[in-house]
């Protein structure tokens, strides 16, 4: 094998760049992020613009990705309608409207309508999340398919001498949308190339695009 471990895979994958997707310049990479319950090994967020945006005052969390990509999907939204669609009583949502309000993410309209900032709606990005194993393809996949509540693409990425290239594992993975590819030093090879997916698609997302383009938490997250 040319990895001694998944440490050493992880690492080779880390130093790669993935083209998936045009117009894509900018990318921040993590390893081993929480996420969803899970913790993909690679996450990588691929803007198409360099992230200049400033909150610099919020403390980001998952409650607070809820809410944006509540207005993500609806872009307008009263109070009473965000308690409705999210089931969730007003005196819990409020705090979190008034914080995202006080910094300039959530702008009032009228009397009771909110929507996100020019900046925020303006943020286009794309998250990759990806597996990396030895050897083991069944554990990996499923895995794998995790991530797909969270990220555009995702894939896993085996070392080189152990990938299966089989017809009826390249079936399992196309049919989960999950692309596999071989690693080597320096090297890549798609055994099956991942699908782009852009709906069914969680509020994580949201956590993951904005964790990666505020400042205050940017020094998690390695520009390449």
């Amino acid at each position: 094998m040319f990895y001694s471990n998944e440490r050493e895979l992880q690492h080779e994958l880390s130093n790669m760049s993935f083209e998936f997707l045009t117009g894509r310049k900018f990318a921040y990479t993590r390893r081993e992020v929480p996420v969803g319950g899970c913790i993909p090994d690679l996450v990588s967020i691929q803007f198409t613009q360099e992230p200049k945006i400033n909150y610099g005052s919020i403390r980001w969390s998952y409650k607070h990705s809820f809410v944006v990509w509540l207005f993500r999907n609806w872009e307008m939204l009263s109070l009473e309608k965000i308690t409705s669609i999210s089931f969730e009583p007003l005196n819990r949502l409020m705090p979190i409207i008034i914080d995202l309000e006080s910094v300039g993410m959530l702008q009032k309209i009228g009397e009771s309508d909110f929507v996100l900032s020019d900046e925020v709606v303006n943020l286009q990005a794309s998250v990759i999340a990806a597996e990396a194993k030895l050897r083991n393809w069944r554990q990996a996949l499923a895995q794998a398919k995790r991530y797909k509540d969270f990220a555009n693409i995702v894939f896993v990425a085996m070392d080189a001498t152990k990938v299966p290239k089989t017809e009826k594992v390249i079936s399992e993975f196309r049919n989960e949308q999950i692309g596999l590819c071989a690693i080597a030093p320096k090297s890549i090879e798609w055994v099956v190339c991942p699908t782009i997916r852009d709906n069914g698609i969680g509020h994580e997302r949201e956590y993951l695009i904005l964790s990666a383009a505020l400042p205050t938490t940017q020094t998690l997250w390695s520009r390449r």
